[in-house]
């Protein structure tokens, strides 16, 4: 065969051969395979679980590529196999493929995203300063930070800067920069739930030590449960820039979460709610270490502010917070140290200006930062002197104190003029007693309320009730044992009733009330009858004494009147010599006899001895006595 011819048949052969191939793979299924892996994303250890589908004739061997250089064969699982586990944050590629016997080859993919694990907490420690008492209640937060950015080389920590809110359905928001310690896939919205996790957007990859602005809503604070939302590389400026940091209502009713005065995101699941707390600002370190690990910023904030319906206002002080946040309340810094003492600190860099984090002043919780001293003002009425701290201070007047306890007191009473004085009745904080502490924590006024009173004066020999100090145009009752009464001097005296000085008569009765509208002297009246009982006594005395005269006199005449008739004499002479009575008058020697008759009663005609001055029979007189 000459070479044209050999040519010749090469280019048969090369034409034939293809042909007669594709005829026979015409006869064969279309191979295919469709993955489905589920779920795409999550937090390391990751396991998504795939399954897949395919159409081909006779047998084929099935092989599973991870995507982290590992790879599994299949052949024997079906159409299913077991998950396989991601430990380290990143985007795989997972892709099956398949090939039949007459070696057909098919495949399929699925990407996945793999989060950072989040770190053990054991400590989260805060440090940073709360706003004054007027910004309880508010609706909102700012404050300008300045980015600091370092190495966080070795450590199992976050260090996160920010200005947050306690509110009072009991949530907590915040709303500042984070810089991570552990690079990895992170999830830029989602929420968490106890130590998992639910991605409600995209992922990105965040590197080592890289800055983000970040923000948190725990609809509960005192649960791990939260949404949070993490920007874009680069959001939060280069190192050493300031950004000014807001959380504010937006017309949904939700929260903006605004940076340099544009909103980076709109979180409307909940309601705007009013602060239970003051504002306030902290540098907080998250770590799984065994200790904290005294590197934290250190961060400056200035003007921190707090939302109203009148705008944002500036707090005008700064007190002091060290220790750990919410979920971990009791994390082993004890202030002061049982454990260990607080790493961190915060100094005054200016007004409402400070600094904190590593290396930093000490200070232990609540504080002043700013002001060093705190204004305390004390209003009441002229007179009326206060104690502050042991320290006498006149009404009106202010003092500078440290911030921290102070005992405050006042006069109970303080006398004004003649029958007027001031009594104490509350503070204008609700406080009901005179003594008491206060804890200064920002500039404080308090005002001492006292009620008017006047005197009630009862001027008396005898014994009176009633008398004392009234309320300003309160009733007060008085009175006295009425009843007529004996005297010293053996008088009589009778109740009259009560007049006041100038002789109007308030009662004619033993008791009384007035009401005390000005300072009062009462005096209760008696009729005294000086020596009553002895002259009573006389008189008695008398009329019985005049009455047995009288009597006897009038027994006299009575008696007089019916005395029985004169009683007849017979006189007779005797001599001495002869018994024998003579005629003729007495000669000297004769006796001389007389004979007289008994007295008769007028009344029973009963004869009655001449000594009788009273009729034996009938008790009637005979004769006067």
């Amino acid at each position: 065969m000459n070479r044209n011819n050999r040519v010749l048949l090469l280019i048969l052969f090369s034409i034939l051969i293809p042909l007669t191939l594709n005829k026979a793979n015409a006869q064969l299924s279309p191979l295919t395979i469709t993955l489905t892996c589920n779920p795409l994303s999550g937090q390391a250890p990751f396991s998504p679980s795939c399954q897949w589908t395919y159409s081909a004739n006779g047998s084929v061997n099935v092989v599973l590529y991870w995507g982290d250089g590992s790879s599994s064969d299949m052949t024997s699982c079906g159409y299913s196999c077991p998950s396989h586990s991601y430990s380290a944050a990143g985007t795989y590629t997972i892709t099956v493929s398949i090939t039949d016997s007459t070696g057909r080859t098919a495949s399929d993919s699925n990407i996945i995203t793999v989060s950072s694990a989040a770190p053990q907490t054991t400590y989260n420690i805060q440090v940073g300063a709360w706003g004054d008492e007027a910004s309880i209640g508010n609706m909102g937060a700012g404050v300008e930070i300045k980015t600091q950015i370092y190495s966080l080389a070795g450590q199992d920590s976050a260090d996160s800067f920010w200005v947050g809110d306690n509110l009072q359905n009991g949530a907590f928001i915040q709303f500042g920069y984070e810089l991570f310690g552990r690079p990895g896939n992170y999830c830029l919205y989602g929420k968490a739930t106890g130590i998992s996790a639910n991605c409600l957007g995209n992922h990105d990859a965040i590197g080592y030590s890289e800055a983000r602005w970040f923000w948190q809503y725990w609809p509960n604070a005192n649960v791990t449960d939260f949404y949070s939302g993490i920007g874009p590389a680069g959001s939060v400026g280069p190192d050493g820039s300031w950004h000014l940091y807001q959380i504010r209502p937006n017309v949904a009713n939700g929260w903006n979460f605004i940076l340099d005065g544009r909103t980076v995101w709109s979180f409307n699941l909940y309601q705007v709610t009013k602060s239970i707390d003051q504002v306030y600002m902290v540098a907080e370190e998250v770590t799984g270490d065994a200790e904290p690990s005294g590197t934290l910023g250190p961060v400056e904030f200035r003007n921190l502010d707090y939302w109203t319906a009148f705008g944002w206002q500036p707090v005008t002080s700064l007190a002091a917070i060290l220790g750990c946040g919410a979920i971990s309340p009791n994390c082993g810094i004890l202030i002061g140290g049982y454990v260990w003492n607080m790493p961190y600190g915060v100094t005054l860099v200016g007004p409402n200006d400070v600094i904190a984090g590593t290396g930093q002043t000490s200070r232990t919780r609540g504080d002043s930062i700013w002001p060093s001293q705190l204004m305390l003002t004390l209003y009441g009425p002229n007179g009326v002197t206060f104690t502050v701290d042991d320290e006498n201070q006149i009404a009106n007047g202010q003092s500078l104190l440290k911030p921290g306890s102070h005992s405050v007191s006042v006069s109970s009473d303080v006398s004004t003029s003649q029958g007027v004085q001031l009594r104490f009745d509350h503070w204008s904080d609700g406080y009901k007693y005179a003594d008491r502490s206060i804890d200064l924590e920002s500039n404080t006024t308090l005002t001492a309320v006292f009620l008017t009173q006047y005197n009630l004066t009862l001027i008396s020999p005898y014994e009176t009730s009633g008398e004392g100090w009234y309320d300003k145009g309160a009733s007060a009752n008085f009175g006295c044992n009425a009843m007529p009464s004996i005297t010293n001097t053996f008088g009589l005296a009778i109740f009259r009733g009560w007049y006041d000085q100038d002789g109007n008569l308030y009662s004619a009765y033993g008791t009384g009330s007035v009401i005390m509208n000005r300072p009062l002297t009462l005096h209760p009246v008696w009729l005294t009858l000086d020596y009553f009982f002895p002259i009573v006594l006389g008189a008695i005395v008398a009329i019985a004494l005049f009455r047995k005269i009288g009597r006897r006199e009038a027994e006299k005449e009575f008696v007089e009147a019916e005395m029985p008739r004169p009683i007849e004499v017979e006189v007779t002479k005797h001599s001495k010599s002869s018994n024998k009575p003579s005629p003729e008058p007495f000669s000297g020697d004769e006796i001389e006899t007389v004979h007289a008759q008994p007295f008769v009663c007028r009344f029973c005609n009963a004869t009655v001895s001449k000594d009788r001055l009273i009729c034996p029979t009938c008790g009637m007189p005979v004769r006067p006595l």
